[in-house]
């Protein structure tokens, strides 16, 4: 199954008109794990995470540059990235050598 028909499916989507903006979400979501565990290409064991990396990023759509959106008496949050999401990240993230010197 591909990101973008798991994503459909989770999120209860069937039409394919807006399969043009899930797949901005995904790339943009693609994009944010390249960047954050510092690799060149998603390991097959982050595909679900990247997949709800980019659900988080469309149930945030409208809200872009807020971090609470209050109206009357309902307020949305919208966490950066939510812990459980994060957590799995972090155990793949790779570290960077920014200086090395050998020695004889």
């Amino acid at each position: 199954m591909t990101p973008l028909e798991s994503m459909k499916i989770r999120l209860g989507i069937r039409a394919e008109d807006e399969d043009p903006l899930l797949m901005l979400y995904l790339e943009d979501a693609h994009a944010f794990i390249l960047g954050y565990t510092n690799r060149k290409v998603i390991p097959a064991a982050l595909n679900s995470t990247w997949v709800n990396v980019a659900i988080n990023l469309y149930g945030r759509r409208g809200m872009e540059g807020e971090s609470k959106r209050t109206i009357g008496d309902v307020s949305r949050v919208a966490e950066t990235l939510p812990t459980n999401i994060q957590m799995l990240l972090n155990n793949w993230r790779l570290g960077r050598v920014l200086q090395f010197h050998a020695r004889a």
